[in-house]
């Protein structure tokens, strides 16, 4: 899984031969930029990110990561990769192995936490697809419950996926001057710091696939 970024500004440095930024505030991100031609271009060096205090490769440091979804602490997970990566692809579970598809990854790490907090229903997590796909938090949900079908995990985590978690369709919109986020949530979630961050959202009234 690889963290990216949009597309950097015009004043950003563009060229891999660009000299490499000098702050160290936040943590390292590879910038990739996507264009027409394939395979994506990797500019040769990272940026600091201050949103994020962490930057790990997820199969490099599962069991961190297994760690971190067990927390209590933890509510929100914001996920942005290929669309496709959202759907369904089969494949066996092997117990404290990284899953190679992303939803599978999600599924096995939703079971490590449905085991830390004994299917604690207030235990559920908000996950924010920010994927560019036509209801990205439904598709993400359903590839999930079938990874848990298959795998012949407990119906009770299948019922727990259902109930305690939500999966939030999202939507840019760029028609305007300013760019805005629509959520699929009946409940704004004022507890993000989106305000503060400058991110305009709208939140529709729409029921997510999940607890409202």
């Amino acid at each position: 899984m690889k963290t990216t970024l949009p597309r950097p500004s015009p004043s950003t440095p563009r060229s891999p031969r660009s000299p490499r930024p000098t702050s160290t505030a936040g943590a390292p991100v590879r910038i990739v930029q996507f264009g027409s031609a394939l395979p994506a271009s990797v500019v040769d060096w990272s940026v600091p990110c201050p949103a994020q205090c962490r930057a790990e490769a997820v199969c490099a440091h599962w069991g961190e990561l297994s760690d971190v979804f067990s927390r209590d602490d933890l509510r929100y997970v914001i996920s942005s990769t290929k669309p496709a990566d959202l759907g369904y692809v089969p494949e066996p579970i092997a117990h404290g192995v990284c899953p190679v598809s992303f939803a599978a990854r999600v599924a096995a790490l939703l079971y490590r936490r449905f085991v830390a907090v004994h299917a604690d229903p207030a235990k559920g997590l908000v996950f924010l697809p920010t994927e560019p796909l036509e209801h990205n938090g439904d598709t993400l949900r359903q590839s999930v419950s079938e990874h848990a079908r298959n795998w012949a995990l407990p119906g009770t985590f299948s019922i727990w996926i259902r109930e305690a978690n939500r999966f939030l369709n999202t939507s840019i919109d760029i028609d305007g001057a300013s760019p805005r986020w629509r959520v699929e949530s009946p409940v704004p979630m004022t507890d993000l710091p989106f305000a503060r961050a400058g991110i305009a959202v709208e939140w529709s009234g729409r029921r997510d696939g999940g607890v409202a």
